[in-house]
């Protein structure tokens, strides 16, 4: 404990027990950053820092120890404000029903593999659900503020399986704009021409809403994949510009909320 900041911090060995980490992801929730815990390999060296790309996948725990529930989805961006980063991902990965504004404790996120999306998580604290909304004004967006309790490397860029693409800022869809995106569950660059910049989607139980203006592209999509970006490359091939985050579709076709409404709604940008 340090007397001085009125911090605790909890040291543990690599676990798997789902009754110890939602202990710790409960007193997370409480807490804050008041709250530091980390694992440590052989009781000496601490945990080796992470990197987190867009196209990474994450997993989003509902901080109920009594259900603990890991939802996969994926990174879209990498974003800051005012000097502190966040990534932005789907509303509904952490939303259990409508909902617009700041959002509430129990939802935050942990490692998840990378690019490789595990079915779980492995317990490493990356960050707390900080806003989301799923439709109003439009979209299914959420932002996750990192934390700083441990040592996360937020790069600007996308990762697409084979290689990495910088998105220098974000811009709004144009149709017949050739598009790419890359999710954690199909682990692959799928890109097509943008087909739909203004669709209005219906999603039932249990949001019942009906979103819209969304982007339209035919390409598959699959559970996990949600919160994927889509971008579009520059003609120097090496940079982007993000237009959208992947709200839902099938295996033919897929929905993008616009992130520029995120920069618009939270303050958040490209870097």
């Amino acid at each position: 404990m340090d007397q001085v900041e009125g911090r605790v911090e909890l040291k543990f060995q690599p676990t798997t027990n789902q009754e110890f980490l939602s202990l710790v992801a409960r007193e997370r929730a409480a807490f804050g950053e008041l709250f530091i815990a980390s694992e440590t390999s052989n009781g000496a060296s601490p945990r080796a820092a992470l990197t987190t790309k867009g196209g990474y996948g994450t997993s989003a725990y509902s901080g109920n120890p009594a259900n603990p529930m890991y939802t996969g989805c994926t990174m879209a961006f990498n974003v800051v404000k005012g000097g502190v980063y966040h990534f932005v991902t789907a509303a509904h990965c952490v939303q259990a029903d409508t909902y617009s504004g700041t959002a509430s404790t129990p939802w935050f996120y942990t490692w998840a593999g990378g690019s490789t999306l595990l079915g779980h998580s492995d317990g490493t604290y990356l960050g707390q659900n900080a806003a989301s909304f799923i439709n109003p004004p439009s979209g299914d967006m959420a932002v996750i503020r990192y934390s700083s309790t441990n040592t996360i490397t937020a790069y600007g860029t996308v990762y697409y399986g084979t290689g990495s693409v910088d998105v220098t800022g974000f811009g709004p869809a144009v149709f017949n704009d050739w598009s790419c995106t890359f999710g954690a569950k199909t682990k692959a660059k799928h890109c097509a021409a943008i087909d739909d910049v203004c669709r209005d989607v219906h999603y039932g139980a249990p949001w019942n809403v009906t979103i819209n203006c969304m982007i339209h592209a035919p390409i598959g999509t699959f559970a996990g994949d949600s919160g994927s970006p889509l971008w579009v490359t520059a003609s120097d091939g090496v940079s982007a510009t993000g237009v959208g985050v992947l709200s839902g579709g099938s295996s033919v076709e897929s929905f993008y909320s616009w992130v520029i409404d995120a920069r618009t709604r939270w303050g958040v940008d490209a870097y």
